[in-house]
């Protein structure tokens, strides 16, 4: 199989151009990018080998979408910390996660697994929130505040988070047996 060095799309052996991208097909690169190409199917398939400047932009592209969800989750679990703190830490840890991963299909099972893990520490994330923002107030009928509406966050986030993490384990743990099934063909 003859894969294009630039886009990675499988390209009949005597074509001397790629019928995607438009690039020109030579022998060399042909070698390589055919043994760097994951190949699961030519919806899912992923270039393991970089760009000129040794970076896939295509993959990082769409695994930082889908960093988005678990950093916004973040953000939302850290009530009175620094504005887009859970922003400012989640999205890049969560992308270079998701960029280790072959395919797109295994990024984003990788991270639903860390955001079921986001919505398993959010309510003592807001537990945490919750006893020092009561502590810190000067009256009883502010401090008696606080805690109600900490109360309420963190009931909240056992009602809402835990459900919701147990789902996205499910599906990350769906994505990975799905990966390994391929993988073992």
């Amino acid at each position: 199989m003859v894969y294009c060095s630039n886009c990675g799309v499988e390209v009949a052996a005597n074509k001397p151009f790629c019928g995607e991208c438009g690039h020109e097909i030579d022998g060399e690169s042909n070698e390589s990018a055919s043994s760097t190409v994951e190949s699961t199917s030519s919806s899912e398939r992923v270039y393991q080998h970089p760009g000129k400047d040794g970076i896939a932009f295509g993959h990082l592209a769409k695994v930082a979408a889908i960093a988005l969800l678990p950093s916004i989750i973040l953000e939302i679990a850290m009530p009175g910390a620094v504005g887009g703190a859970g922003l400012l830490i989640g999205l890049p840890l969560f992308t270079y996660l998701g960029y280790q991963m072959p395919t797109i299909k295994t990024a984003f099972g990788k991270l639903s697994f860390w955001t079921a893990i986001v919505f398993f520490l959010s309510p003592i994330l807001l537990i945490i929130h919750t006893l020092i923002f009561a502590g810190g107030t000067e009256g009883a009928a502010e401090a008696a505040g606080a805690a109600i509406g900490g109360t309420i966050l963190v009931v909240g986030a056992f009602v809402i988070g835990i459900p919701v993490g147990i789902g996205f384990y499910l599906l990350s743990n769906r994505y990975s047996i799905e990966e390994n099934a391929t993988i073992e063909k």
